[in-house]
């Protein structure tokens, strides 16, 4: 069974529910951190100015990302790309390139930034590009129909995929508690989203907590064997733009600027076009349109910075901490300093 394992390090079921994968993204940051050089010398006057590149996860809370590239908003006026956009699988990933300084800008969940903080990191929190969700993250299961209780399923020792270092596993865990299931009956593995789909419908799991396309191929594959439990509504995983400090200096950088204009535009843009937003995103995502159709509806699109991010990344310490093997800082960090709101008022 091919899973995260070797990539985060040994696990041992919940017990070892911690942020293993944030201390493979800090220590892959000095690997990295050579390519950035070729990247960020200073242009001559001479020289255009060099793209923002900003890295991203693909799924249909991306949409004010994906509407923005195809309706040419990352671009200027006289055509030139101001924002080149780079693909990941997951938004912790795009984290480790953007600590390995790859990346000018990473787009991640509130969990592995919040993680990276605990690591010292710094780091500038300027943007979400959703403002609310529900069922972003689900908890999909086989089961027989008609579908159980979650507190009914889980009486009985399941083996559930997730996301180790990013909201999955936050969710996971907030989706037990909510649900008052025994711990000891959740065995979570850490999987790649692209693995989970696979490792359900070969039976090496009974489930996974993921988000979008992997949730959506898994519901797909399942069909009327599948059952996808109610969102909890206990944790909303929040999408984050950050940059480095040093680009606020003074003022912020003209591409932070451009890159948040054009989301801003695209948000407008999804308000007037939703459909044809819609078509963007499914071809993006190749989700399929009755599951997308489902699943836009959930999702509130706009550009925000929720001011309560510092309360959720305090709560999110207090688990982590409690988990085995976590290196972090003796205290929390003024997590509020974090935020600028400047580019979104």
């Amino acid at each position: 069974m091919k899973s995260e394992t070797k990539l985060f390090g040994s696990t041992a079921g919940r017990g070892g529910l911690i942020l293993v994968g944030l201390l493979f993204l800090i220590g892959a940051a000095a690997l990295t951190a050579v390519l950035f050089e070729s990247r960020s010398a200073t242009p001559t006057s001479a020289a255009p100015v060099k793209p923002l590149l900003v890295g991203y996860q693909k799924s249909p809370a991306m949409a004010l990302i994906m509407v923005a590239q195809d309706q040419g908003y990352f671009k200027d006026a006289t055509g030139h790309q101001q924002i080149e956009l780079k693909e990941f699988e997951a938004g912790k990933l795009a984290l480790q390139a953007f600590l390995g300084k790859s990346l000018d800008v990473a787009v991640a969940g509130d969990v592995p930034i919040g993680l990276a903080l605990l690591q010292g990191q710094k780091l500038t929190a300027f943007a979400e590009v959703i403002k609310g969700s529900r069922d972003e993250i689900r908890m999909v299961v086989r089961a027989s129909q008609p579908c159980p209780s979650a507190e009914s399923y889980f009486r009985t020792k399941r083996r559930i995929a997730t996301s180790f270092g990013g909201g999955p596993q936050y969710f996971t865990e907030s989706f037990i508690v909510k649900n008052a299931i025994l711990p000891a009956n959740v065995e979570t593995l850490p999987f790649k989203p692209t693995e989970m789909p696979n490792a359900v419908d070969s039976e090496a799991v009974d489930g996974a907590a993921i988000f979008d396309p992997a949730a959506a191929k898994i519901e797909r594959e399942l069909g009327s064997a599948g059952c996808t439990f109610p969102d909890p509504l206990n944790y909303r995983q929040h999408y984050i733009a950050v940059a480095r400090p040093e680009m606020f200096g003074g003022a912020p950088d003209p591409r932070l600027k451009f890159f948040v204009a054009g989301l801003k535009r695209a948000e407008a843009y999804i308000a007037q076009n939703p459909d044809k937003a819609l078509l963007i995103v499914q071809r993006g995502t190749q989700i399929d349109h009755e599951i997308l159709v489902k699943q836009w509806g959930l999702l509130k699109f706009g550009v925000v910075l929720d001011e309560t991010l510092p309360n959720l990344w305090a709560q999110e310490s207090i688990f982590f901490r409690r988990q085995p093997g976590g290196t972090f800082l003796a205290e929390d960090p003024k997590f509020s300093s974090v935020l600028n709101d400047e580019l979104v008022k």
